[in-house]
């Protein structure tokens, strides 16, 4: 071959090369939007699985003993249990599981949207207050000196518990058992759509309105019952 000839062919070879840089150069920014998307995946799912927690309780066996809480006012129960201590006021923020074993709560407790409180032999001065939780549970011969106060969350076991003021369990939609319960003010049952079990309370009024099925149970002992809860 003449050197004329190799002169062209290394031209061919040298534009060949640069031709594949370049579509590999191409290719740098699909590839950097495919790592992307793989990142925006990834906080999909951490976004799914935050919003999992919500509705997934952490089982009480698993929540790490917080031993002595310090600071007063607000306690901000995420994700842990308490013993026999004495706090001010207890706060589960959205999503979180607390369990409150035999402790003191000077003011109230309080659960956001989507949390789990698991409250047993508690000796509370306020309410229980849920808006849109997740589940609460309040056994085992708990004291609550305000009120058990419900709205518009999932699931709710109120047992052996003596209640100062009223218990009200009002647009729920998962399963309600209220049993075993000395309640000094009224049970007021109102536009539940989970089920909703009533057994051997005393108060001073049973109320049962509008739930969808209606209650079932028996065995309670009020000066009035009213509705749905007439024959319980």
């Amino acid at each position: 071959m003449t050197r004329k000839g190799i002169s062209q062919g290394l031209m061919v070879l040298a534009f060949a090369m640069l031709t594949a840089c370049g579509g590999g150069g191409g290719d740098d920014p699909n590839g950097g939007l495919v790592q992307g998307g793989g990142s925006a995946d990834t906080g999909s799912g951490a976004n799914n699985d935050a919003g999992g927690g919500s509705t997934t309780q952490i089982p009480t066996g698993q929540l790490p003993l917080d031993p002595a809480p310090s600071g007063s006012g607000t306690y901000t129960c995420r994700d842990v249990k308490l013993g026999a201590v004495i706090v001010d006021t207890v706060y589960v923020p959205a999503g979180a599981s607390c369990a409150l074993e035999g402790t003191r709560l000077i003011g109230t407790a309080e659960v956001d949207r989507g949390a789990f409180l698991e409250a047993v032999a508690v000796d509370i001065n306020g309410n229980v207050q849920g808006q849109g939780a997740g589940h609460v549970s309040v056994t085992g011969r708990s004291i609550v000196g305000g009120s058990i106060q419900l709205e518009q969350g999932q699931s709710a076991t109120v047992r052996g518990v003596t209640v100062i003021g009223n218990i009200q369990l009002t647009d729920n939609r998962g399963a309600l058992v209220v049993e075993q319960n000395l309640v000094e003010g009224n049970i007021q049952i109102r536009q539940n759509r989970g089920g909703v079990t009533v057994n051997a309370n005393r108060s001073t009024s049973l109320e049962c309105e509008a739930n969808q099925p209606a209650p079932i149970g028996g065995g309670n002992v009020a000066s009035d019952k009213s509705d749905q809860c007439r024959n319980l």
